[in-house]
C-alpha cells in the first residue's frame, strides 16, 4: 500500500512537470564568452552561474554534463558569429535551440552584452540583441557584466519562442534532460518540443517473509533451548549434591531438593519448547518461496511439550 501510494506520488510530481516543461522552449546555452581582460577565472564562474540562474524557468536546459560535452563535441569556437555553429549546438545538445551571449568592455569602462538565439535548423529566432551597462564607480567590470547579463536576458522574451518547428516536434535530435530549478530528470521518450520524461520504476517487489521469520524463530528457539539445557544442568549438578536416605532427603535439605527439581523441569520443558521453535525454523528457510508469501508462525507450550503453529501461503 505504501509502495502504491508513493508511485502515484511520483507520477503526481512527473506530470507537473511535464507540464512545466511543456511551456518551456528547449535551449542549449554555450557558456558565456567574455572578451575583456580582468576578469578571473572565479569571476568568470560567477558569471556563468548567474547565466544559467537567469535562464531557469524561462526555458528547458540540458543538465550542465550535457551542456559541457555538447560544447566538446561542437570542435568549433566561432558561435559568437557562426549561425551554423549555433546550429550544430543545439542539435548535439538535443534541444530545439541554442544561444551565444558575449560580454566585452568599451573605452569608457562599461559593459557591454550581446545574445542572440538560433534555432537547430539554422534559423535566427532572436538578435543580436545589445545591452550596455554603464558603470557603476569604481566596481569591477565583472560586477557591471553581471547586472548587464542579468538584464540582458530576462528582456529577450523565451516565452514567444515556438515550441516546435511549423506546429510539428523537432525530429533527428536526441531527447534532453528537463531542468527545473535545479531538479534533473532522467528522459526516455518524447513528450513534446524535445522534452521527455521516464515514469518512475514499479516498487520492487517484497523479500518473502518465510526466510525471515524462520531465521528469526531458529535463533529465539535455540536460545530458548540453550537457557533450558542451562537451568536442567544447574538442577542437576543441585540434586547430585542431595542426601538421600531411605528414598528422602535430610529436612534440613528440603529446599535445596524443591529448587534442583523446579530448575530441572523448568529446564526440560525451555528444551522441549527450544527445541521444536529451531527446527521449525530451520524448516521454515529451507522450504522458503521465491516469491513474497504471507506466512505466520508461532510456538506455544502444552503439557508434555510444545506445538508449532505455521500458517499462510507456501
Amino acid at each position: 500500500m505504501i509502495g502504491e501510494n508513493v508511485n502515484r506520488l511520483l507520477v503526481v510530481i512527473a506530470v507537473a512537470l511535464s507540464s512545466l516543461a511543456q511551456a518551456q522552449p528547449t535551449l542549449t546555452p554555450h557558456p558565456i564568452e567574455v572578451l575583456t581582460r580582468g576578469v578571473s577565472k572565479a569571476q568568470l564562474e560567477a558569471l556563468q552561474n548567474e547565466y544559467r540562474r537567469v535562464l531557469i524557468g524561462q526555458v528547458t536546459m540540458p543538465t550542465n554534463r550535457a551542456i559541457l560535452q555538447a560544447v566538446v563535441d561542437l570542435k568549433r569556437q566561432d558561435c559568437a558569429a557562426s549561425d551554423d555553429c549555433l546550429k550544430k549546438l543545439a542539435v548535439l545538445g538535443g534541444s530545439l535551440y541554442a544561444m551565444h551571449v558575449s560580454g566585452t568592455q568599451d573605452p569608457g569602462g562599461n559593459a557591454v552584452m550581446v545574445a542572440r538565439v538560433v534555432r537547430d535548423d539554422g534559423k535566427p529566432m532572436i538578435g543580436p540583441v545589445t545591452q550596455k551597462e554603464l558603470k557603476k564607480g569604481s566596481e569591477t567590470i565583472d560586477a557591471t557584466m553581471m547586472r548587464g547579463l542579468s538584464k540582458l536576458l530576462t528582456g529577450m522574451k523565451f516565452s514567444e519562442l515556438p515550441m516546435s518547428r511549423d506546429g510539428k516536434p523537432p525530429i533527428d535530435t536526441p531527447p534532453v534532460a528537463v531542468v527545473d530549478a535545479g531538479v534533473v530528470v532522467k528522459p526516455s521518450e518524447p513528450v513534446d518540443a524535445g522534452v521527455v520524461f521516464t515514469p518512475p520504476p514499479p516498487p520492487p517487489l517484497e523479500a518473502s517473509p518465510l526466510k525471515s521469520v524462520g531465521t528469526v524463530t531458529l535463533i529465539a528457539g535455540g536460545s530458548v533451548g540453550l537457557l533450558g539445557g542451562v537451568l536442567f544442568g544447574i538442577g542437576k549438578a543441585q540434586a547430585s549434591g542431595l542426601e538421600i536416605r531411605d528414598g528422602a532427603v535430610r529436612s534440613d535439605q528440603a529446599s535445596s531438593a524443591a529448587v534442583a527439581n523446579t530448575l530441572q523441569g523448568v529446564g526440560m520443558s525451555a528444551l522441549a519448547v527450544g527445541g521444536t521453535a529451531a527446527a521449525a525454523g530451520l524448516v521454515m528457510m529451507l522450504i522458503a518461496p521465491d516469491e513474497p508469501k504471507k506466512v505466520t508462525a508461532s510456538v506455544a507450550p502444552v503439557p508434555g511439550g510444545s506445538m508449532v503453529l505455521v500458517g499462510g501461503e507456501w
